[in-house]
């Protein structure tokens, strides 16, 4: 009902120019929301004062609040699969919901695992104390994680390393293993199934390697986040040492599970636990918060708007951080996974578009390449600038680095007329018959909805909250689209062609596939041999 309702509104809004929005001096005050030491800026979006309220009073009518709370209360909401959907719990470890006693459980054998590889007391097979942890998962056992080891530069613990191998492509795990030592090296696979074929294939490659460089104890070298129990005990992990994970927690939101296990080991201690804690207070904001103060809520509310009133389809996410690098494609799994569907909760096919691309680097790498695009293109794109407003490093650089950032706001807010590129082309001497020419080509047309999210400085703590932030808006998206956010189930049909494909490729034999396409994979095969 919202979304429709919010369609009505796109349908009869004006074409609102950004740059003349801005120049309300009351704008900034009134776009602009904090919650867990975040704060959005929105008034560079392509709305009206007059329609932002409408559409706050229509969301907050919509129940928004209510499902969230439905939601961590353990409502099953994901339907399709049968299960609750309680990542919200791994981080609000004082609730009395009796799923949180094994949250609390899990995390304090963590804990427990955590100091004594830190400390030296957990040794590998030969005596010697562990030095690299190498973790081994794909998805959301990979990305989350991956992307919170880099940007927690600051806080990593002074004597482990830890290193992310993903993809299938051995070039991956051998590159890896090949600069480490196998006495000192612990092992962690992350897989709920424990039968992810990227994750086992190079689970049994790293075995071999440890049992190859002379590894008689495997289990002192090897310890598993996954609900298998029964296949991570025959791969050699010792009982103690396999972390539990939960069916109401899906993979892309599993990093404040035993997925982040290698986090805490590779962290400082406490570290871990602030992250958990900045999430938890973006969490409750998003339950109790007005739509007009809620922060997630807004993030939702306008990537709706942006889609259905200015046909925008991707969105660049822009961290001006280099330690967030890995930020969009974390949220390339988060929003994709979830929000890419086609039908309704009824099972109806949707006739509005669902979920959208999202992509970006960090700042200002990309002002050199993609940003030509955004800037004169002349597809509809959104963007996002994620911007810590200090940093440990030196601050004149620092400043400098805001300065590009600004900057890049302000060419999406305004732009450059043609009027403007020739009265600079004049200056510089160019005639006038050519610098009409010139002109065309340098225009910027400006008026690029974005938002800016701002942090006094990139801690454990605005970290859990951005990263909850994003989260919270996938559920809000999915509430307001009416569809199921939290099943997969294109991801689940490649993996069951992946399965059957490399059995033919093996086999040679192509009668498990169509005739069309055996005449392509036997192709392939040949070229192959």
């Amino acid at each position: 009902m919202f979304l429709k309702q919010l369609q009505q509104l796109a349908e009869h809004a004006g074409d609102e120019c950004v740059a003349t929005l801005c120049q309300d001096p009351q704008r900034f005050t009134q776009f602009k929301t904090s919650a867990a030491e975040l704060t959005l800026d929105t008034s560079r979006q392509r709305m009206t004062s007059d329609t932002f309220s409408k559409l706050a009073d229509l969301a907050n009518k919509s129940g928004f609040n209510q499902a969230f709370k439905a939601m961590r209360q353990g409502e099953e909401i994901n339907f399709t699969e049968g299960r609750a959907v309680l990542h919200t719990l791994l981080r609000n470890l004082n609730s009395t919901d009796p799923r949180a006693e094994e949250v609390r459980t899990s995390l304090a054998k963590m804990q427990t695992l955590t100091q004594a590889v830190q400390s030296g007391e957990w040794k590998g097979y030969s005596g010697k104390t562990i030095r690299d942890v190498v973790n081994i998962g794909i998805g959301g056992s990979d990305l989350g994680p991956r992307m919170i080891y880099r940007a927690m530069l600051h806080y990593r613990h002074d004597a482990i390393n830890v290193h992310w191998v993903a993809n299938i492509d051995p070039a991956d795990i051998e590159k890896k293993l090949a600069a480490l030592n196998p006495e000192t090296t612990l092992i962690v696979v992350s897989s709920k199934s424990f039968s992810t074929p990227e994750t086992l294939n190079n689970a049994n490659t790293a075995r071999k390697w440890l049992v190859d460089n002379g590894v008689t104890d495997v289990s002192k070298h090897v310890v598993a986040a996954s609900s298998n129990v029964k296949m991570a005990l025959e791969f050699g992990i010792g009982e103690s040492n396999i972390f539990p994970l939960w069916d109401w927690v899906g993979g892309r939101f599993s990093l404040w599970s035993a997925i982040g296990l290698p986090l805490m080991m590779g962290f400082k201690a406490g570290v871990f636990e602030a992250i958990l804690g900045g999430a938890l207070a973006m969490d409750d904001h998003a339950e109790r918060a007005p739509l007009e103060a809620n922060l997630p809520a807004q993030l939702a509310l306008f990537e709706l708007w942006n889609v259905n009133a200015h046909g925008t389809s991707s969105r660049a996410v822009l961290p001006y951080c280099h330690d967030l690098r890995l930020l969009p494609a974390h949220l390339q799994q988060l929003e994709m996974e979830s929000l890419g569907k086609s039908v309704n909760l009824k099972g109806e096919r949707v006739d509005y578009p669902t979920g959208g691309v999202v992509w970006g680097t960090e700042g200002s790498n990309g002002q050199h390449s993609y940003h030509q695009l955004l800037h004169q293109g002349n597809q509809g794109i959104a963007a996002e600038i994620i911007l810590p407003l200090s940093s440990s490093n030196e601050p004149v650089q620092h400043l400098k680095l805001i300065a590009n950032a600004l900057a890049q706001s302000q060419v999406f807010c305004y732009g450059q007329s043609a009027a403007e590129a020739k009265e600079a082309l004049l200056a510089r001497g160019m005639a006038a018959e050519q610098a009409d020419i010139i002109a065309q080509h340098k225009e910027i047309l400006g008026n690029r909805p974005h938002s800016i999210i701002t942090m006094e400085s990139l801690t454990p703590h605005t970290l859990g909250a951005l990263i909850a932030a994003y989260e919270n808006k996938v559920f809000f998206c999915g509430y307001w689209q009416e569809i199921n956010a939290f099943d997969q189930w294109g991801v689940e049909l490649g993996k069951v062609h992946a399965s059957t494909m490399e059995t033919v490729l093996t086999s040679g034999d192509t009668a498990q596939v169509d005739d069309g396409y055996a005449a392509i994979v036997s192709a392939y095969l040949s070229a192959a041999k």
